[in-house]
């Protein structure tokens, strides 16, 4: 079958018919990995299993070892995050601060395919922008993270920036993802209501949200005020 009758036949998706002349990258070298074979495709894109310098073995996208993005199993990474975090005080000799733990994973989710979060984050196109790749910024824009507080992004199809996130409550964001209702603009529409001298009832009729939901935003707002 040649590549215009594939392109032409309904059981074949052009992607996949393109993916017949897809660059054989069996051998290449990018970085600190080494391409070994192709591996299955993921998300519909082309992945191919690495063998990194430093012993370990990962699969990395084909555009992304193209495109310079993947230049390791993820050591070159950690050893960066190390090295920075102990330069601006982030990860002290006795272990990584909270701030820092909540920055560490929000880049793993997002950009290590390896990680068992990826699917839910990275896979499905949550980015984190360009200036929170360096852990002192991201500490400037957001401060230390509150005691119970937890990262959250307001829109949770966008990407994590400054604009998009917010310290939530721990027990809010656990309730957050049982019910859609919790949403970070109705929390902080709680707050403002409760400012104002709202009672549960009132609130719960205002916005929705079931008392009992209501009643412990309020409760954690309280402690954390």
């Amino acid at each position: 079958m040649t590549l215009t009758s594939s392109l032409r036949s309904p059981s074949l998706t052009v992607y996949n018919a393109l993916m017949v002349k897809a660059v054989d990258l069996t051998g290449q070298t990018f970085g600190r990995l080494t391409v070994e074979e192709r591996a299955p495709n993921r998300y519909g894109h082309a992945y191919w299993t690495c063998t990194c310098t430093c012993g370990a073995t990962t699969t990395a996208q084909g555009t992304g070892l193209l495109g310079g993005k993947h230049k390791s199993c993820g050591c070159l990474k950690r050893e960066r995050i190390t090295a920075q975090a102990t330069k601006h005080g982030g990860k002290p000799q006795t272990g990584a601060t909270p701030t820092y733990t909540s920055w560490a994973n929000m880049l793993r989710r997002c950009e290590n395919p390896d990680n068992p979060r990826y699917p839910g984050w990275g896979g499905r196109g949550i980015t984190v922008c360009e200036r929170w790749h360096d852990f002192a910024a991201f500490r400037e824009d957001m401060g230390e993270r509150p005691p119970r507080m937890t990262l959250e992004r307001k829109d949770n199809n966008g990407p994590y920036d400054a604009d998009n996130c917010m310290w939530a409550p721990s027990v809010v964001q656990a309730r957050n993802k049982r019910s859609a209702k919790l949403t970070p603009e109705v929390i902080l529409r709680i707050r403002d209501l409760a400012e104002a001298g709202g009672g549960v009832k009132e609130i719960a009729a205002a916005t929705g949200v079931d008392r009992h939901s209501v009643g412990t935003v309020m409760a954690t707002i309280a402690v954390l005020s």
